[in-house]
């Protein structure tokens, strides 16, 4: 985990910006050497079920796509507006962003 204080919320909002920021980028391997183990649904994230997931929750025949066009991943530090992450923690010990 990246060494940010002993705060997790700052720490998971730190690691979710790399990661989006090396999607923008393109930089699939980088961003998926981030995600050392599966989700708690036991899912082992590859650039295909990323795609995949994206294109099945933002897809063509979306409210989203309707409205916004194709979604792209976009680099944290060039988005507009202010950000207000959410995050709790889970009844396992773990933490959700």
């Amino acid at each position: 985990m990246l060494a940010i204080g002993d705060d997790p919320g700052e720490q998971l909002v730190a690691f979710a910006r790399t990661w989006f920021r090396l999607l923008a980028r393109a930089e699939w391997e980088a961003a998926l050497g981030m995600l050392d183990e599966p989700n708690a649904y036991g899912t082992r994230w590859t650039r295909a079920t990323i795609v995949a997931l994206v294109e099945d929750t933002f897809g063509p025949a979306t409210r989203f796509a309707a409205e916004f066009g194709v979604p792209v991943f976009s680099d944290p530090d060039s988005v507009e507006g202010d950000p207000h992450p959410n995050f709790g923690r889970l009844d396992a010990g773990g933490y959700w962003l």
